[in-house]
């Protein structure tokens, strides 16, 4: 889990960054921020699969990579990514769309990247470290692919009704799904094609 690990505290502190520069602790700010970009030590823009190189991958404490198969889903608490594969972790950057974008070749190569990796069902989207994925495309200017590949999810994972257990894995996906009770919806399927 080093891997995932890495990438959650690197949110972690990117999160505590935004509330260290909201309450105008400069100082604070710079020190979180720096260190929530520590998930850069964990890129090799060497490591390639399916016609894309750049992903996330695991390393020795001497620095030297460790092989993985950036298609192998880990299960759970298992060496390098939690239930995930080095393709869901390597867009799990919430805080740093923006050089994920530069380090996978710019806006259009991301982009075909992305839309690659769900079309080819390289992502679990049922799992929570991939509940943004298809929000980043508007990071690289195409909210036309977010609208679609997150219609698309809705749709196929999620349906128009919610029970309690689904409700804090529906909730990225799903208006009105962050309360306690049943959520029931009964909107037309048209208004989501």
């Amino acid at each position: 889990m080093s891997c995932s690990n890495t990438l959650e505290c690197s949110y972690n502190d990117f999160s505590a960054a935004m509330v260290a520069k909201g309450l105008g602790k400069q100082t604070e700010y710079r020190a979180w921020l720096s260190r929530a970009r520590q998930w850069e030590h964990l890129w090799d823009g060497s490591a390639a699969s399916d016609g894309f190189a750049g992903f996330v991958r695991p390393r020795r404490s001497d620095g030297s990579w460790l092989d993985c198969d950036p298609k192998q889903v880990c299960g759970s608490w298992k060496p390098f990514f939690y239930e995930g594969s080095s393709w869901t972790y390597s867009y799990f950057v919430p805080g740093d769309f923006a050089r994920l974008i530069v380090l996978c070749g710019g806006r259009e190569r991301f982009v075909d990247r992305l839309d690659h990796s769900l079309s080819a069902n390289l992502i679990g989207l049922d799992n929570e470290p991939s509940f943004l994925v298809t929000h980043a495309f508007n990071y690289a200017g195409r909210p036309d692919r977010t609208a679609f590949w997150t219609s698309k999810v809705m749709r196929k994972l999620y349906g128009l009704t919610i029970g309690i257990r689904e409700m804090t894995t529906a909730a990225p996906w799903v208006p009105g799904t962050c309360s306690r009770r049943w959520v029931s919806f009964r909107t037309p399927a048209r208004a989501f094609s």
